[in-house]
């Protein structure tokens, strides 16, 4: 069997680039006028990820795609104190205009090259559609890199649901006591992988969760994190 070292996709191994973080500083900035730490914008936001998900399942209709993300912007402005200065249709406008690609995080890079030089296998298990594929092996050129994927939409059901991770520890013949997963949904990540017993990691890089002893501030943490347990 299998050792492998897990990882979900969007705002863990990757982020957009402009980040999210980013566009919505700007917006906020150029129609209030307001200068909102990013900080603020950032915790607000993974609060928000952790109660109101996005699915790449259900969501295949680019017109939906814009009702969530409308609805999205609605209670982030909320959250930030915005939402009677500014439109969450607006925000949802500025995002399409900035154009945003995927790119890998600092440090990720070189934590899968020391990962795969250590013996461990790597795969991504992902809420996405079908372009992730794409977008891995081609944009980010991680072939060679990322054994395995198991994406959402091509499954048909996606995390929390814990067949996500029965369906890829099943298929490619996992050895579940010497692995673990990475991501960075308290719901959708690290909840579901805990109750199938995989060790996990929750990056919490807005340390919102940062009295769990599975917290990390930094994806690098992991390497020093999995010595340990030598």
């Amino acid at each position: 069997m299998k050792k492998y070292a897990l990882f979900d996709f969007a705002d863990t191994i990757a982020e957009r680039s402009p980040s999210q973080f980013h566009v919505v500083y700007d917006y906020i900035m150029r129609t209030t006028n307001l200068c909102v730490p990013a900080s603020s914008i950032q915790e607000a936001c993974k609060r928000l990820d952790a109660i109101l998900h996005y699915s790449s399942v259900n969501i295949v209709d680019i017109n939906k795609r814009g009702e969530f993300y409308v609805e999205y912007n609605k209670h982030l402005l909320r959250m930030l104190g915005l939402s009677h200065l500014t439109s969450p249709q607006g925000l949802l406008s500025s995002f399409a205009e900035n154009k945003a690609h995927w790119r890998l995080k600092p440090c990720v890079l070189d934590v899968l090259k020391h990962l795969r030089h250590e013996g461990w296998s790597i795969g991504v298990i992902s809420n996405f559609d079908r372009i992730l594929e794409e977008i891995i092996y081609h944009q980010l050129r991680l072939d060679g890199i990322v054994d395995d994927l198991l994406i959402s939409q091509v499954e048909g059901f996606e995390k929390p649901d814990i067949r996500v991770y029965e369906a890829f520890l099943s298929r490619h013949n996992v050895d579940i006591e010497h692995s673990f997963y990475v991501g960075d949904n308290f719901y959708l990540d690290f909840l579901p992988a805990k109750q199938i017993g995989l060790k996990v990691f929750l990056l919490d890089e807005a340390g919102i969760y940062s009295y769990l002893p599975e917290a990390i501030r930094s994806i690098d943490q992991i390497i020093a994190n999995i010595a340990e347990d030598r």
